[in-house]
């Protein structure tokens, strides 16, 4: 059976980078895709560049400000093919990126999703710096639990690299429009009782500092809200919360999801931590004591703790993690 991808690309106010973008999509080693470009009411003219690429292999889509998430959604709907591999406007592929996908794709047909490596880029980085020949090594897949790798690094399934079924994509509703972190919300719900492929292959490449989403998380990282909730912490921390307590979470992946849960809620402990906002530290650690004790994200965060404060907090963490497992035994 033919691998067929749907390549969708929104695009919102990036004229800068679209050309180079389209370009990269359209070099790659075989037809059987097709590129739709959705228009998300720019304003810099990056509409009519991407219409100059208009062709049997590209379509442009164009539609009133909504978002990155509506944008992804109207190119699913709008896709002809069975799987759909995402590419953001300021981003760029190697010609060899598709077909590594497609062997992926060949080598692990259980899997509902696929990524290769995506390697982030200065700025300036140029479509003649993308490499124009892959090493000649078969891509070899590797089958993973996508919680428990994205708990260690949660650019596993970055989304330039990425393409997931359209099936399983329209199963679980698409994107949903969440101010930061709308890829990763929609892949815990993708990957949520099912498997993930990976590729230990760079064929992709995000460019930094451009205003998207990575910028947006970066961002946010410097700003804490007053109080701590599973949906201050991250989009995809809270869906996963509610999919817990729903009961919707196969025995085999209730350890992943809480261990994503777990790494994401000390990331953001270890970041207050090191600005000395040991309260809401207290109230980030309290989330993590819902599911399970991990020491190695809990001696991350001790070790972020400055000074004698750390022996204090010690102290008050080792009551609370006596009375959760007293709790834990019953």
């Amino acid at each position: 059976m033919r691998t067929l991808f749907s390549v969708v690309i929104p695009l919102f106010n990036k004229g800068n980078f679209i050309s180079d973008c389209i370009k990269s999509a359209v070099a790659q080693e075989f037809d059987d895709y097709e590129i739709i470009v959705v228009d998300d009411g720019s304003t810099d003219g990056g509409a009519e560049v991407a219409k100059r690429f208009s062709s049997r292999l590209v379509r442009l889509i164009t539609q009133k400000n909504a978002g990155v998430a509506a944008a992804r959604n109207t190119g699913i709907a709008h896709a002809s093919f069975d799987w759909i591999a995402f590419l953001d406007a300021d981003d760029l592929w190697a010609p060899w990126h598709l077909s590594t996908l497609r062997e992926a794709v060949r080598a692990a047909p259980e899997v509902v999703g696929v990524a290769a490596i995506s390697a982030p880029v200065p700025l300036g980085f140029a479509l003649s710096e993308v490499p124009s020949h892959g090493d000649g090594a078969a891509a070899q897949v590797e089958v993973i639990n996508y919680f428990k790798r994205a708990a260690r690094d949660v650019t596993v399934f970055h989304t330039s690299s990425a393409a997931v079924r359209r099936g399983r994509l329209e199963d679980i509703g698409g994107f949903r429009n969440h101010k930061v972190g709308q890829d990763q919300e929609c892949w815990v719900r993708v990957f949520l009782n099912n498997s993930c492929g990976v590729v230990a292959r760079k064929t992709a490449f995000y460019r930094q500092d451009t205003g998207g989403a990575m910028d947006k998380l970066r961002a946010r990282a410097d700003t804490h809200p007053r109080d701590a909730t599973m949906a201050t912490i991250s989009p995809a921390v809270s869906t996963l919360d509610g999919l817990l307590r729903e009961g919707l979470v196969s025995d085999a992946d209730v350890g992943g999801v809480c261990l994503y849960i777990d790494s994401r809620i000390a990331k953001c402990a270890v970041r207050l931590a090191q600005e000395r906002q040991i309260e809401m530290v207290k109230q980030v650690l309290a989330l993590i004591g819902k599911y399970r004790i991990n020491r190695f994200y809990l001696l991350k965060i001790m070790a972020s703790i400055p000074g004698n404060i750390s022996v204090v907090f010690l102290c008050a963490f080792v009551r609370r993690v006596r009375w959760i497992r007293s709790k834990v035994r019953r």
